[in-house]
């Protein structure tokens, strides 16, 4: 959507934080009902979203069911940027999914298993003497059915209940940032399934094949993070009203600073002739638009969990202008603008930087993102690609004269590639020509400011 970048990037951390991005360290899985006795075998997950190491010695951890004083425990050692802290036990199990504990600790009083009245375990940024009922924590889960009893959140207000009462042997995991938790049959201890936050895109759809749609249309995604994304949460909903006309599933991995191509499942002049990551047919098809708009989102949750409600990470609204008459959602929660046409059969539409600029491209390059950073960098857009050769056509549209870098990353059958070259362009659009030794399966292709780069 056409946010500025630094008003973009700034809208998804404080969105994914809920305004508090003191919230360095979250509790992100819980274990609380063991088969059998749970004494011995509770534990809890934290993880440390932040790009520094926290000191755990002034933290600590508290439950119950009226308030966070039932009982707790004060925290100690430290978490590395992006790592996990499981504190509990002490033993390590079967029974409990086999942790590996960085704080080994038999809690005094168990953690509670939830019901009717919900309970609650809260993350405090103080020692655990410390801490009273009316103490706001920095982070809270609060399961079961009702929070009756007003257990208070991060607000410092009575919180909505977050994760059901769950089975014995399961535990309760946190899936994003923004606070979804779901019941997890195979508990994870030490490995936290978000951290840092996410740089994950829609880059590319074709929506409108030549010729019938059906097991023809796709849809491209770019990481344009610094590490491997697993889409095992991830989803794509699309539809005129909200996204719930039609919802995918995600499965598999974005490498960092690659691409994925999700549709089909068949591969043909007629769509761009793709090479699929996820091979699946879309039902119901994509939407073609007209007025009013539609739209296709992308959801850091399940596609089980997906309502007319729920905020996408990342949406494109395509159609005639100022026809998203419906109030189809953008990153912020809000209706959003219509951000690029509808296109011609056989054509797709293009994002060409990361603010989310898009335009309708003539020629389908499924595999291959390309877009600018920002800076004296317009736009972006691959004209066309030789995988034989390992040549490339980019049309680069500047703002000024300037000197920029070219990064180039992607996966080939041997591993990943990266290779940067850097060239004066002047104001204007202009071709550029690049070739790589070995030409890519595919790849993600940015134009950075040489003095400004990420």
């Amino acid at each position: 959507m056409k946010l500025p970048l630094a008003l973009w990037r700034s809208a998804i951390l404080a969105t994914a934080l809920g305004g508090m991005a003191q919230a360095q360290v979250l509790i992100s899985e819980v274990f609380y009902d063991a088969v059998g006795p749970d004494n011995n075998l509770e534990w809890i997950e934290l993880v440390n979203v932040g790009g520094t190491p926290v000191d755990l010695s002034s933290w600590s951890l508290g439950w119950g069911g009226s308030d966070y004083t039932y009982s707790g425990v004060q925290l100690s050692g430290s978490i590395p940027p992006g790592g996990t802290f499981v504190v509990g036990g002490p033993v390590s199990s079967i029974d409990n999914g086999n942790p590996v504990f960085d704080q080994s600790v038999l809690f005094a009083n168990l953690l509670q298993n939830g019901g009717a009245e919900a309970d609650g375990i809260a993350l405090f940024n103080m020692a655990a003497a410390s801490v009273t009922a009316s103490t706001v924590p920095v982070d809270v889960v609060i399961y079961g059915t009702t929070n009756s009893n007003g257990l208070i959140d991060e607000s410092g207000s009575a919180g909505a209940v977050d994760a059901p009462n769950v089975a014995s042997s399961h535990s309760i995991e946190r899936i994003n940032l923004a606070g979804t938790w779901i019941d997890q049959a195979a508990p994870t201890p030490g490995t936290a399934v978000f951290g840092p936050p996410v740089r994950l895109l829609i880059s590319e759809v074709l929506y409108d094949a030549l010729g019938p749609d059906d097991q023809l249309e796709w849809v491209e995604i770019v990481n344009i993070g610094s590490g491997a994304v697993d889409l095992s949460y991830w989803s794509l909903g699309w539809g005129g009203s909200d996204y719930t006309y039609g919802t995918l599933q995600l499965a598999g991995t974005i490498p960092a600073g690659a691409v994925f191509v999700v549709g089909g499942p068949v591969s043909s002049s007629d769509n761009g002739s793709p090479v699929f990551n996820q091979a699946i047919d879309f039902t119901p098809d994509l939407q073609n638009s007209g007025g009013p708009a539609d739209g296709l989102a992308l959801f850091n949750v399940p596609a089980s969990l997906i309502t007319a409600a729920t905020v996408p990470v990342d949406a494109v609204i395509y159609g005639p202008p100022d026809t998203n008459s419906n109030g189809l959602l953008d990153e912020t929660g809000g209706a959003g603008e219509v951000d690029v046409a509808d296109t011609a059969q056989g054509e797709s539409i293009e994002r060409i930087d990361e603010a989310g600029t898009w335009q309708v491209s003539s020629t389908p390059s499924p595999g291959f993102a390309a877009f600018a950073i920002g800076g004296p960098v317009v736009s972006v857009k691959l004209v066309s690609s030789n995988l034989t050769t390992g040549d490339f056509e980019l049309e680069i549209t500047m703002a000024t004269d300037a000197t920029v870098d070219i990064d180039f990353s992607g996966t080939l059958a041997g591993g990943g590639w990266d290779t940067r070259l850097t060239t004066a362009l002047v104001s204007g659009a202009q071709t550029v020509g690049v070739s790589v030794t070995t030409p890519p399966d595919r790849g993600f292709l940015r134009v950075l400011e040489a003095s400004g780069g990420p």
